[in-house]
């Protein structure tokens, strides 16, 4: 009898402990994923921190609206950087023989606009509210204002960029499903800046200076 009751502890003990060991493992498997997703996750912040200031640099060089150009006072365009993909892949594949090629930067990508911003004492908006706008009336049906398209204004560009990175789907803080708002508040990155057009369509070069008279004739010789 002894022996039977002995037996029968040992066995409630071997399955107690195996229970312990199957939630502590369940744990640290838990924590090693998590440690891998927000790993992953702060590098791809890190990447679109580095991706955006680049394209942004890059979109301040490149064309802006024209203030005498009614036809560019609006640009946009969208894409990603996959041709960073090519440039990384051709350079590991010249080094190395047995490098395959990755995708990484291509899940990356981005929109932009580039407008033209109307800002005057009265009013501050695009060519559309401009041509839209409506003053408002006192109760003689008089403007309580005079038109701001009457008078001078300052015309800057706004350039907003918005990136997004490619992120998993995750779980907010309360513990249930992130919803599509959190989902991609989280992993879109904007940047807004603005740029004084007339640094680059208004400067006027250094007046050149005239050209030299021809020179004069000769002097007729004497008669005889």
């Amino acid at each position: 009898m002894i022996r039977r009751r002995t037996s029968g502890f040992a066995l409630i003990e071997a399955l107690a402990a195996a229970m312990i060991m199957s939630v502590v493992l369940l744990t640290l498997l838990e924590v090693r994923n998590n440690s891998i997703r927000w790993f992953t996750l702060s590098g791809d912040q890190y990447t679109a921190a580095w991706l955006a200031e680049m394209k942004m640099n890059e979109l301040m060089s490149e064309k802006l609206p024209d203030p005498e150009d009614e036809e560019s006072f609006s640009m946009q365009d969208s894409g990603n950087f996959a041709e960073l993909d090519g440039r990384v892949n051709d350079l590991n594949a010249a080094a190395s023989e047995t490098w395959k090629e990755r995708v990484y930067f291509e899940k990356f990508t981005f929109e932009w606009s580039k407008e033209l911003i109307f800002v005057g004492q009265e009013f501050t908006g695009l060519q559309s509210d401009l041509e839209a706008y409506e003053p408002e009336l006192d109760e003689y049906g008089e403007p309580t204002i005079d038109d701001p398209r009457s008078k001078p204004m300052v015309r800057i560009v706004r350039i907003t960029l918005t990136l997004k990175r490619p992120l998993a789907r995750g779980v907010a803080s309360d513990g249930s499903d992130e919803s599509d708002e959190e989902w991609e508040k989280r992993r879109t990155l904007k940047l807004v800046t603005y740029v004084d057009p007339s640094t680059l369509f208004g400067a006027k070069g250094a007046a050149e200076p005239d050209p030299a008279p021809p020179p004069a004739p000769p002097p007729a010789p004497p008669p005889g």
